[in-house]
């Protein structure tokens, strides 16, 4: 973005910079993905929030072991949230640095644009005066021309009109010549007639040689009449010929002068069509610049919500959680299978109607159980439903896992008997069980836990 500010004076240096930046954005990437070291996507997360929002801080005194040690003591996990806050904030500040480069960009490109649309205006009216000063002296010039024109022309016809009264002078002249001398012919035979019926032989050859003499006249005289017509054509057409390229040259004259405006109109044209191929060449390749820095906002954004997910607290301090899950362990005849219960809540019997009360404890009761109980939150049961799978597959977790189960045996707390016996009272009570029922879950686990073995406890 430096480099182009620092040629943001001229257009010309700015759309040059344009050019040289023009795949600068699109080979930049966003940062590659940051490893969160996660397990727990946003469901689950927002299902932790959840229950935080739910839960009450324990006191020091009430926090014991966990049941698996934590992959990372506190201060590394204060560490990492920090890590993760800097790089939000790395990715924020690469956010707002390529907005300030798209905002440099479109402030860039409005204002030369806008240098290039009023330099077109300045063209245009550069070009418009100096129209406006041509046009009078070309307006005269071609009013010149013309005023040339007609008195070329008049002094064409003036001269083809003299040679042709001369012509036509001589013309009717001959004319009358022929006109007697056919009148003379006509009386030359009417007389050779009369000799020839008086047969008087010398008269007659006399008259015939005089009609042949006057034939020959006759013939003379046409044939002149003949060549003054074609003098005649002939200057007619010549003057036609005058007049067209006395006409043809005036057209031509004016053809110049007009070009003179036309030149500039012209020359008005390509300047003003260069300059709007600059502009269209210059947004186009802002836009597509600020198309690559937009798709790189959207990509760090992006990155930036997963990370603000990732770190919903601050990088000041660290929080541990405590979230309380039970193992049973299912043994029968050499084999065994463990079941993990994800956290839930039970159910009110208030809460269910009372035309189908009775009908529930027709149920069987481990449908009953169900019904009661409820899980916290469906990602929840889901996590728990992946780490049993991972526990049946990986036998060191399975060790782990039962270690610590064992150690924390809820079946062999000193006040457990006393607790499930007010609870399945409860129960009853509630219509959820029968006495039967809690009798006989008392007496197996009178029966059967009152002295566990080691590696049965559930």
């Amino acid at each position: 973005m430096e480099d182009i500010r620092r040629n943001s004076t001229s257009y010309k240096d700015f759309f040059v910079a344009l050019k040289k930046h023009s795949k600068t954005f699109k080979a930049l990437t966003p940062a590659p993905p940051i490893d969160t070291e996660a397990i727990l996507d946003e469901e689950i997360l927002l299902a932790f929030s959840d229950r935080i929002r739910r839960a009450s801080p324990l006191k020091e005194e009430e926090i014991g072991p966990p049941f698996l040690s934590p992959s990372m003591d506190m201060q590394t996990a204060i560490e990492k949230t920090g890590s993760l806050t800097y790089n939000w904030r790395l990715v924020q500040s690469g956010i707002e640095a390529l907005r300030h480069a798209q905002r440099v960009l479109e402030e860039g490109t409005k204002f030369h644009g806008q240098k290039i649309l009023n330099e077109i205006e300045l063209i245009k009216k550069k070009f418009e005066d100096e129209i406006l000063a041509l046009k009078p002296s070309v307006d005269k010039r071609i009013k010149q021309l013309a005023g040339e024109r007609d008195k070329k022309i008049e002094n064409v016809v003036r001269g083809a009109e003299r040679k042709m009264d001369a012509l036509l002078k001589r013309k009717r002249k001959m004319e009358d010549r022929l006109e007697r001398l056919e009148e003379r012919e006509e009386l030359y035979r009417a007389r050779g007639e009369a000799s020839r019926r008086r047969k008087d032989k010398i008269a007659e050859r006399l008259w015939k040689k005089r009609v042949e003499r006057c034939r020959a006249e006759i013939e003379g005289t046409s044939e002149e009449i003949q060549e003054i017509l074609k003098i005649m054509k002939f200057v007619n057409e010549k003057k036609n010929d005058s007049i067209k390229k006395i006409n043809e040259d005036f057209l031509e004259a004016v053809a110049r002068e007009e070009k003179k405006i036309a030149s500039l109109n012209s020359s008005r044209d390509r300047k003003v069509s260069a300059m709007q191929n600059e502009l269209e060449g210059l947004r186009r390749q802002s836009s597509a610049i600020i198309a690559q820095i937009k798709d790189l906002i959207d990509q760090m954004t992006w990155q930036a919500s997963k990370l603000k997910a990732t770190v919903r607290l601050g990088g000041e301090e660290a929080s541990l959680i405590y979230l309380p899950f039970y193992i049973v362990k299912y043994e029968s005849r050499g084999k065994s299978r463990y079941q993990i219960h994800a956290p839930a809540t039970a159910m009110g019997y208030g809460g269910i109607v009372k035309n189908i009360q009775r009908a529930i404890l027709s149920f069987s009761l481990d449908s009953r159980i169900r019904l009661l109980l409820r899980p916290v939150s469906k990602a929840m049961k889901d996590m728990f439903a992946l780490l049993e799978k991972r526990m049946h597959e990986d036998e060191a977790l399975e060790k782990k896992m039962v270690e610590a189960a064992i150690s924390s045996n809820l079946l062999l707390a000193q006040d457990f008997r006393d607790n499930l016996d007010r609870g399945l009272e409860e129960l009853k009570n509630e219509g959820w069980i029968k006495q039967e029922e809690k009798d006989s879950i008392l007496s197996a686990y009178d029966l059967e836990l009152a002295l566990p073995r080691v590696g049965e406890a559930p």
